[in-house]
């Protein structure tokens, strides 16, 4: 048993971890503002200073930092690097893991870690969350996406000829793993949790028998990706409070191009899945059915 401190764990997969937790013997800490979840315990800390947050994580010996921190800003891009220099600082944190969707803030985190901590570390790749397809009959603590598949207004927006595959991994089949890997002698720099790998053909073909009705369909081809562009799903609309509509474009077309290449699709071979096979993933069609049939 362990003490773990979960930064971000108010937030989306944050939130799913704290709850992950809960049946196991080790001891949480997250933010106040947390609604009490079983043995979660209040810590508050501030994100600006070093040295108070080394004293936190001394004073209720944390052995191990989960940074679920959502760095949609500058401002949690700093708190990330701040808590990594934290827990090297601190003489009870021995372990660091980082999510990290944002790629200036990957290059800036890893590097940070690898040539200034002593801290054993490892990011968790997981392809993208299945969550977002399953939205609103899903459990979830994630803010929605729609793309390339809009479940909810039976659309798709394809990058290249949708024959590339991606994983999908339900968030809390992530936290279940993070909570499994506490248990393992040695982290690796990377993990990968897999929970089901499809073409987007193939996942589009589920979706449309799920609903009983045929989604209206674009293809995206590399040049347009290359662009910065994306065609425009009904429910991209929704999703401009979070992302300026430009940014939002610049974003999923990236990820349609990493698609494309095939970035997004995980190796099964060696994830954790083979070390925790008592985890079973929910898979897509699973979900599908779950979340869609006749809806």
């Amino acid at each position: 048993m362990v003490n773990v401190a979960v930064a971000g764990g108010t937030g989306a997969l944050g939130r799913a971890i704290v709850e992950a937790f809960q049946d196991s013997p080790h001891k949480i800490f997250a933010p106040p503002d947390f609604k009490p979840v079983g043995n979660a315990i209040a810590v508050q800390v501030d994100y600006n200073n070093v040295e108070s947050m080394r004293d936190a994580l001394e004073e209720h010996s944390i052995h191990t930092v989960i940074s679920a921190l959502s760095l949609n800003d500058a401002s949690e891009c700093t708190s990330q690097l701040n808590l990594i220099r934290a827990a090297d600082a601190a003489e009870s944190t021995k372990r660091n893991w980082l999510h990290l969707p944002v790629i200036k803030n990957r290059v800036e985190s890893v590097e940070l870690l690898r040539t200034t901590t002593s801290l054993e570390w490892t990011r968790f790749t997981i392809g993208t969350f299945m969550d977002y397809f399953g939205a609103p009959h899903i459990k979830t603590y994630l803010p929605p996406n729609s793309w390339p598949i809009d479940m909810v207004n039976s659309a798709a927006a394809l990058p290249g000829d949708g024959e590339a595959q991606m994983t999908f991994t339900y968030s809390f089949d992530v936290a279940q793993f993070v909570v499994k890997s506490l248990d393992l002698p040695r982290w690796d720099e990377e993990m990968r949790i897999v929970g089901d790998t499809v073409k987007l053909n193939d996942f589009l073909k589920m979706a449309e028998e799920a609903r009983g009705k045929k989604f209206d369909v674009k293809y995206d081809d590399m040049e347009k990706l290359q662009r910065g562009e994306v065609s425009e799903l009904p429910g991209m609309e929704s999703l401009y409070i979070y992302f300026p509509k430009s940014e939002l474009q610049e974003t999923m077309s990236a990820f349609g191009q990493w698609t494309v290449k095939g970035f997004m699709a995980l190796d099964r071979e060696g994830a954790l899945n083979d070390k925790f096979p008592e985890v079973k993933p929910l898979k897509i069609r699973e979900m599908l059915d779950q979340c869609w049939k006749g809806k």
